[in-house]
């Protein structure tokens, strides 16, 4: 079965909106997401400096999910409440799709 792959980069300028985002991260631990053809699903964080640092970048997430179907990943992006929480205050969300052509483990 094909998989579909989404990668989102969202970037967040205002406090408030930082705020918000380092706080639906943290639920993201507690409550994983969840939607219909989500397989697997992760909300990261960045680090500033150079990119990679101890010391987090509280303007830049990205959220990777693997889905079943292409389709469910629009839907998702276009309806899934959790998602538009996370996404609206943000000044810029960037990414692509994926399908995976070869996978190796679990």
């Amino acid at each position: 079965m094909p998989t579909h792959i989404t990668v989102r980069f969202l970037h967040f300028s205002s406090f408030w909106a930082k705020r918000k985002a380092f706080a639906l991260m943290g639920k993201s631990l507690v409550s994983p997401w969840k939607a219909h053809g989500l397989l697997f699903a992760k909300h990261l964080g960045s680090g500033a400096g150079n990119g990679f640092s101890i010391w987090p970048d509280f303007s830049t997430y990205a959220w990777i999910g693997v889905w079943e179907k292409e389709k469910d990943a629009v839907d998702f992006f276009d309806k899934d409440k959790r998602w538009l929480e996370l996404s609206n205050p943000s000044d810029a969300t960037k990414g692509w799709d994926a399908e995976a052509i070869r996978a190796h483990g679990s």
